[in-house]
């Protein structure tokens, strides 16, 4: 692990563009999604988009003064890492992260956040959300701290209401995990798609894909609308026929019949008493179909 002191905030951020920091990754890891790796690169290739807004200025103006909150109540040791930040690099100096405060024996390291909302906890932690514990994560990893005091200030139109601190412990199994995700990466920008990927290579095609899942979403949505349209509208008809019905109405010829019970043939009980015989039986190959679901995150 080496340290680098950038001369000023265009060398940080040039540096870093070089690198694939731990908040870039904890962003690959999170959201396994090609769209989601496509943006990432092309950040990285051209720059990313994003300039800031009400939000981020606010943490970076809040950042000093809560820093110094981790300082004076949790751990004495920690530094503030003041801009130009610092930058940790790990023996594979492609990947890079920049902690919001260190000890300078680097056994705790310290983050700091702003929300809108208390935290709920995610995956991998109760009480950390899901992005940040791996960011955290990498930071340990990366610098060989053992602990991470990280720092949530809550504010509501912009005026604190809570804060609230818990000291995050480095987990080298899912730390290994993010390594694991990083050579993914590193693979695919030489050449090798994820195989959880599938054949998207293309921002194209991810725009694509984003286009056809969003329509097949919203006919999907309507087509289980008027299935209980369709159920419903069942009840009523068959509330007024009885089960056995025939009539003609608006042009449309209606027939209302209820089939009798019928004994069906109990394969799970055969298979259970004769299982040998059912094996001998079971010679039909039934051919295999692609399936696709989806669900909204």
């Amino acid at each position: 692990m080496r340290r680098y002191h950038p001369a000023d905030n265009e060398d940080w951020l040039e540096f870093r563009r070089g690198r694939l920091t731990s908040t870039e990754l904890a962003r690959l890891h999170c959201s396994r999604n090609a769209a989601t790796w496509h943006e990432v690169r092309d950040q990285k290739e051209h720059g990313s988009k994003f300039h800031g807004n009400q939000w981020t200025e606010w943490g970076s103006a809040r950042e000093p003064l809560l820093a110094q909150v981790l300082i004076d109540e949790v751990d004495s040791r920690l530094v503030y890492n003041t801009e130009p930040q610092t930058i940790f690099l790990p023996d594979d100096e492609r990947l890079s992260c920049t902690p919001d405060l260190y000890a300078e024996d680097l056994e705790v390291i310290g983050e700091i956040k702003t929300s809108t909302e208390p935290f709920q906890g995610g995956r991998w932690h109760d009480w950390c959300p899901n992005q940040y514990y791996a960011q955290i994560q990498a930071n340990m990893h990366y610098t060989g701290a053992e602990a991470c005091a990280l720092l949530v200030e809550v504010h509501e139109d912009f005026t604190p209401v809570a804060l609230d601190h818990r000291t995050i412990l480095y987990d080298p199994k899912f730390a290994q995990e993010l390594m694991d995700t990083a050579a993914e990466w590193f693979a695919w920008l030489d050449g090798t798609t994820p195989e959880w990927m599938g054949e998207i290579t293309s921002l194209d095609q991810v725009d694509n894909v984003t286009d056809l899942v969003a329509q097949y979403a919203m006919l999907t949505a309507e087509i289980n609308d008027l299935k209980k349209r369709i159920d419903a509208l069942k009840a009523e008809i068959l509330e007024l026929t009885g089960d056995s019905h025939t009539g003609d109405y608006g042009g449309y010829h209606l027939t209302v019949s209820t089939t009798q019970p019928t004994k069906v043939f109990d394969a799970a009980a055969f298979r259970k008493e004769h299982a040998d015989l059912y094996k001998q039986y079971k010679t039909k190959t039934r051919e295999g179909y692609t399936r696709l679901t989806i669900k909204e995150n």
